[in-house]
């Protein structure tokens, strides 16, 4: 069975594991990752304009290899349709709370340099 693996979407809830993921599969493949969260907030956790946010993923979505990484958030049907491969993470609800615990520890030592200074 052959699976085309060059654009790839990975969904899920928080916690889930979506960015560790995308991260592994973006070292072994060499693609360029959208992590979702880093478009759709801004400076101060606001909500980035939706237009804006459409745009980007657009954007992003033109180059021939590509993963994308988030929660649903607008537009999904479009990213959807372009992905040769969905990979839908779906861990037990203790596994994401667990993630999203350890998620927030890291960030609060490391900081994430996903999403805008300002959050």
């Amino acid at each position: 069975m052959d699976v085309n693996l060059s654009k790839i979407l990975i969904i899920g809830n928080g916690g889930a594991g979506k960015t560790h993921v995308a991260q592994f599969l973006a070292q072994q493949l060499h693609y360029p990752v959208l992590h979702l969260d880093g478009i759709y907030w801004t400076h101060h956790w606001q909500l980035a304009p939706a237009q804006q946010f459409i745009d980007t993923c657009n954007q992003f979505m033109q180059q021939p290899h590509w993963i994308i990484e988030g929660t649903p958030m607008l537009d999904l049907n479009t990213r959807i349709a372009q992905a040769t491969c969905i990979l839908f993470l779906n861990p037990p609800t203790l596994i994401c709370i667990l993630g999203l615990i350890l998620r927030a520890c890291t960030t609060y030592w490391r900081g994430t340099p996903k999403i805008d200074d300002g959050c």
